[in-house]
């Protein structure tokens, strides 16, 4: 498993396991990007804070992300 698919892996499980906040929104991820950025089925983009991940800082280059179902 490479630096950027632990990265992303530990990513996706942090916002499965993060206990639901009151009156927090679900969303789909459409694909993720550097590290730290996931982009949204709708379009939005959502930037991950405090996610350190020197190991994706290659530019624009795009990783797609597992759809949901």
């Amino acid at each position: 498993m490479t630096g950027l698919s632990r990265t992303l892996c530990a990513v996706f499980c942090a916002l499965a396991w993060a206990a639901p906040a009151a009156g927090a929104e679900e969303f789909r991820v459409a694909a993720a990007a550097d590290g730290q950025t996931l982009v949204l089925a709708d379009g939005e983009t959502l930037r991950l804070a405090a996610v350190r991940a020197p190991e994706a800082a290659h530019g624009a280059r795009w990783v797609e992300a597992a759809r949901a179902a």
